[in-house]
């Protein structure tokens, strides 16, 4: 993707944020009415490098808002000591492989 098609995802992101913000939505639902834009955000934090990402973060505060709230949440979720997947058999190597090399990651250290 180029630049450009990431900003369109981002001014996306920021409009339906900026929305809600002005609805008077709270953080603790933003995640929960954004739903609809979980993809473009991961398609995002994927595939961009760090500074493109912080480039997205400083034009578009709503979708760093988003980008943030989601952050957090998969932080929190992390922590969680026991979670309602855990002990689910992991899949074979080629299959984990098929599933997470598509999506990528990115620690929230980075």
């Amino acid at each position: 993707m180029s630049m450009q098609e990431y900003r369109q995802l981002a001014a996306g992101i920021d409009l339906r944020a900026r929305q809600l913000a002005a609805e008077g939505v709270p953080d603790s639902a933003l995640i929960f009415r954004m739903m609809a834009h979980t993809t473009e955000l991961q398609r995002i934090w994927t595939s961009t490098t760090d500074q493109q990402l912080a480039m997205l973060c400083r034009e578009y505060p709503g979708f760093y808002r988003y980008a943030s709230l989601m952050e957090e949440a998969a932080a929190a979720e992390r922590r969680k000591p026991a979670r309602s997947y855990d002990g689910l058999p992991q899949l074979p190597g080629p299959e984990t492989a098929a599933v997470v090399a598509p999506h990528g990651r990115r620690d929230a250290g980075e």
